[in-house]
């Protein structure tokens, strides 16, 4: 199943001036490594709404179809009350990357099938990742984490977090924290239907230092909110409910929610929550070229086909691909 919204995606061209001048279509929703930060020069009250309309349809289309845009809609967000140029060219470039992309949208499609039976397990994955002492103001740093089960990202968050941390460690353990919640509500609501859910579910994360500390009772967060939150992921491994293993920042999609990626990489961990497809628009990669970049890993077997297709226009339509089994990033060495 591949969820887009066509209608919502048109609306930015019929309200918006979506024209730079520069020819070129961005490949990203934001500039590779970018980071917005407050202005003195606020924009007038005209162009303050246009603003804050923007930012309300993009805020509605990542939360729903369009996740790979968490990250750069997160930020645009935080600008709303006192918005600048640069905050509205950057809304703006978010607008033409949806634009030029119009088929994208969130596929939710499991690589295995319940065969009916009460003795199948499910299986419930997560991956988080943090960007640390990422707000320039308050040097508090940014959560990003999936829960997928049977490989359909059920969860896509992006959230800064709610204190400072004091190294990069205690920010993936954060992240890893929150993916850990998410994961076990995924559980609860399958076992509360009488189903079965393969045990231990993994998290991976992508800082090592973070998986040491969440095996060993030896390191304890030196604050209440931290010493918490690791005591918690240790209970959960001792228990036999989550084990957490260590993945390259490579191959952990939980990477799109946490910075402004170039472009090859951006696309790369995108198709692990929007599939692999033709016709997705004719964006141009201006940082870097975007051939050669997937490697198509553990790819598993997929029943069923998508809906048929509705309102649209050319050669191929929005819902008719064939639609190419979704990547899944290789288990990392679990040291």
């Amino acid at each position: 199943m591949k969820l887009t919204q066509p209608v919502l995606v048109q609306s930015y061209e019929d309200e918006f001036d979506l024209k730079d001048g520069k020819g070129a279509v961005p490949s990203t929703p934001a500039v590779p490594g970018s980071i917005l930060v407050d202005t003195e020069i606020t924009l007038g009250q005209e162009e303050h709404a246009e603003y804050r309309k923007a930012v309300g349809k993009l805020n509605h289309q990542a939360k729903w179809t369009r996740c790979e845009m968490n990250n750069a809609v997160n930020n645009l967000a935080q600008y709303m009350s006192k918005p600048g140029l640069a905050h509205m060219e950057a809304a703006t470039q978010a607008m033409q990357y949806v634009k030029a992309t119009p088929n994208r949208g969130l596929l939710l499609k499991p690589w295995g099938k319940w065969n009916g039976s009460r003795d199948y397990e499910f299986v419930i994955e997560g991956y988080s990742d943090s960007d640390y002492a990422k707000d320039p103001d308050t040097r508090r740093s940014k959560s990003g984490w999936t829960a997928t089960l049977n490989g359909a990202p059920y969860v896509r968050r992006t959230q800064k977090q709610p204190f400072v941390t004091m190294s990069v460690s205690k920010a993936e353990l954060t992240a890893a924290a929150a993916c850990a919640q998410d994961m076990l509500f995924g559980m609860n609501v399958l076992t509360e239907l009488g189903l079965k859910v393969k045990m231990p579910m993994i998290l991976r994360m992508d800082n090592r230092g973070a998986v040491d500390m969440s095996r060993s009772w030896n390191i304890n967060g030196r604050n209440r909110a931290m010493g918490v939150r690791i005591c918690y992921l240790r209970e959960l491994k001792e228990e036999g409910l989550i084990d957490i293993e260590w993945i390259s920042g490579e191959e952990n999609p939980a990477d799109l929610f946490t910075k402004n990626l170039d472009g090859p990489t951006f696309e790369k961990h995108a198709k692990f929550f929007c599939g692999e497809e033709e016709g997705d628009g004719e964006a141009e990669d201006s940082n870097a070229q975007l051939g050669g970049v997937l490697e198509r890993q553990n790819t598993g077997s997929v029943s069923g086909s998508t809906g048929a297709a509705s309102g649209t226009t050319g050669a191929t339509d929005k819902f008719g691909h064939d639609r190419d089994n979704r990547v899944r990033p290789k288990r990392g060495d679990t040291g």
